[in-house]
């Protein structure tokens, strides 16, 4: 079923502090990537379906705004974050922005 609004609130106080105890390396995340999937797992092939999509839009989108065929290059080099403490923070950001409290990250 769907998520009701008193449920989405509970997970959004949880979720942050549940990563953090998860990722933590003593009292900080660690400054490295997350390993990669195994070359044969569900998840490596549902990585890489997702990554080629990601780039067919980018590409679409930079026609539509009528940007030079040489950054489609930079498309093709463009991969997501492995790093925990850039999606750690993404975590918080897309958080406090739908709960409307305002956060300074340095």
């Amino acid at each position: 079923g769907k998520v009701k609004a008193d449920e989405w609130r509970n997970t959004v106080l949880v979720y942050p502090v549940a990563l953090f105890e998860a990722w933590r390396i003593g009292e900080s995340l660690p400054d490295e990537d997350a390993p990669l999937p195994k070359a044969r797992s569900k998840v490596k092939a549902k990585e890489a379906h997702t990554a080629e999509l990601f780039k067919k839009r980018r590409k679409k989108h930079a026609a539509r705004q009528e940007i030079p065929e040489t950054y489609f290059g930079a498309i093709e080099d463009t991969g997501a974050s492995r790093s925990y403490a850039d999606h750690y923070l993404n975590v918080l950001s897309s958080i406090f922005k739908v709960t409307g409290v305002r956060i300074r990250i340095m």
